[in-house]
């Protein structure tokens, strides 16, 4: 019991200096092809891997009993880069992240979808995330084209059990169509051609409402108020 509280204890103050630090400016780091992996328990050796300064590791952190985590799609898609990592359950947190560090410098995303976890690992100079990365976008978007599905498009990915976070958007929605934007309306689990072209960007573990730009492969999770989704519509035509 000393041991798995010692392991919860660190993940907590690697979460703490992990928000502290700003994620940039990330030295490109060593290719190995090792990966470790823990499996729901407690991370004695999580100190080690990290303290490692010659080279990009991470670790994958999910809630305990997580139904919708999917932690073997996660770690399969981790070990395809080649960076170092660990993945465990933890009490603190609501919501599955990655910790990325290199050297002093740490930061922590969302791990909600295929592209998010590739995507903070590219920023982390992963050459072979940056390339999955890509890959995804192009897929995605000749995937649209060949749907006649435009790319322009707000797509807004919802589902029935998101309730008041999910309802709360309606009339934001409204007005914004009003304005001439286009939003397409993808309910989870609806397998239509546009959910089939994102599952790599559609969150898997939760987060729903989510607010996808396909043509700039951005992604917003959670309700916004109007001037926030105006703000997104507009980023989403630059």
């Amino acid at each position: 019991m000393a041991e798995q509280k010692k392991g919860f204890d660190w993940v907590l103050v690697a979460m703490v200096l992990a928000i502290g630090f700003l994620a940039g400016a990330i030295l490109s780091p060593k290719s190995n092809s090792t990966t470790v992996y823990v499996s729901n328990t407690t991370c004695p050796a999580c100190s080690t891997l990290i303290s490692n300064e010659s080279q990009l590791s991470a670790v994958y952190l999910y809630p305990i009993d997580c139904k919708t985590c999917n932690t073997s799609r996660v770690n399969a898609l981790i070990s395809s880069t080649g960076v170092p990592f660990m993945s465990f359950m933890n009490d603190a947190i609501n919501s599955p992240q990655l910790l990325v560090t290199f050297q002093n410098i740490s930061t922590i995303a969302r791990a909600s979808n295929d592209f998010n976890l590739v995507n903070i690992l590219c920023i982390a100079r992963n050459q072979k995330a940056c390339q999955m990365r890509d890959s995804m976008s192009s897929n995605m978007q000749a995937c649209m084209a060949r749907n006649n599905i435009p790319t322009e498009d707000i797509v807004y990915y919802y589902a029935d059990w998101c309730g008041s976070m999910c309802n709360n958007m309606n009339a934001s929605l409204k007005q914004l169509e009003e304005t001439g934007e286009k939003v397409t309306y993808v309910k989870e689990g609806s397998n239509s051609p546009t959910e089939e072209c994102m599952k790599e960007f559609t969150n898997y573990a939760g987060g729903l409402p989510q607010f996808i730009c396909p043509r700039r492969s951005l992604s917003n999770t959670g309700a916004m108020d109007y001037n926030s989704l105006e703000k997104f519509s507009l980023d989403c035509k630059k």
